[in-house]
């Protein structure tokens, strides 16, 4: 009887640890806002209070410098920003990142100086690092970023899967926008469907083809900087058995900035990338996507109570 019973205690505990191994395999954090778009979650400092930083594709892991200030994260160094086409170099820290349950590790954070431009509504931004450290998911419909551990996650059935890599910092997938095929850029940071850099344009004429409906304008970035665009809606941008149709297309016309950059066709953003569950599987090279997930139902009304009984009828 006590062999059984040590039996069932060990069985019991071999249990208790899968789960907590498991548990640590999968991370759920809700997205507590969208800024421009793209989600904001909650990230913890050196074991402080928690920040909201925005989820960027497209950038290295920053933070406010009066926010770092306040939490005592002081420089350890300097890096170079891994944008494209940008040669800045900035302070940095090497900072304890953690998301929800899931430990990031050190991450050189940049300190943004006090002129920074951002919403008031984030501390950050958090991306590259992240991406190259779990694989993330990104639910929107369902408000929730999802971190697996790359040995632990398996691609849903169904799912299209396209081959990802990096170049410049920046993690670019096969795609075509109506017929014309090359390498997008994928930037969750970015507020319209697809930006095209001006040597893919004029390698295909999309800008000819669009004609008249291409209205020229200015077109403002987060950073506040302003580029010439030419502001057109395509009717389709494919990424392997999966589409977007109608996307926003912005056409560069500046060979200035990222308009420079002619090693990618252009850039896929936010409102196309928010059509579908998003997997980035940096560690094996790949794009996850799968149909966006149902928002639930609201809740109907509770019932009206019954109207009260009528008074009884009087004895006298």
């Amino acid at each position: 009887m006590l062999r059984v019973v040590r039996t069932l205690i060990l069985a019991l505990c071999a249990g208790a640890l899968a789960g907590v191994a498991a548990a640590q395999d999968r991370v759920v954090l809700p997205i507590v806002d969208f800024v421009f778009g793209a989600p904001v979650i909650e990230v913890r400092l050196n074991g402080g209070e928690a920040h909201r930083f925005k989820f960027d594709s497209g950038s290295m892991e920053l933070i406010d410098g009066g926010k770092a200030t306040a939490e005592g994260i002081r420089a350890t160094g300097v890096t170079k920003l891994l944008e494209i086409n940008k040669a800045e170099t900035m302070p940095v820290s090497d900072t304890e990142v953690r998301l929800g349950e899931a430990e990031l590790g050190t991450v050189s954070l940049a300190l943004m100086p006090d002129g920074w431009a951002h919403p008031a509504a984030i501390d950050g931004i958090i991306g590259k690092t992240l991406l190259l450290r779990y694989v993330v998911t990104m639910d929107v419909v369902g408000r929730q970023m999802i971190l697996s551990r790359p040995e632990a996650y398996t691609v849903p059935d169904g799912a299209t899967v396209l081959p990802m890599t990096e170049l410049h910092g920046l993690f670019h997938v096969p795609a075509s926008l109506d017929g014309a095929a090359g390498e997008f850029g994928l930037d969750t940071g970015l507020t319209t469907h697809v930006i095209v850099f001006p040597a893919f344009d004029q390698a295909h004429g999309l800008a000819l083809r669009y004609g008249d409906a291409a209205i020229v304008g200015d077109a403002a970035g987060t950073s506040g900087e302003t580029s010439k665009v030419r502001q057109a809606k395509g009717e389709m941008l494919t990424l392997g058995g999966s589409s977007v149709a109608g996307p926003e297309v912005l056409i560069l016309t500046d060979a200035t900035g990222v308009g420079r950059f002619d090693q990618m066709a252009g850039l896929i953003g936010m409102p196309a990338l928010a059509q579908f569950t998003v997997t980035f599987d940096a560690p094996h090279k790949r794009l996850v996507l799968t149909p966006a997930s149902i928002a639930p139902a609201p809740e109907p009304p509770p019932p009206a109570p019954p109207p009260p009984a009528p008074p009884d009828e009087p004895i006298f």
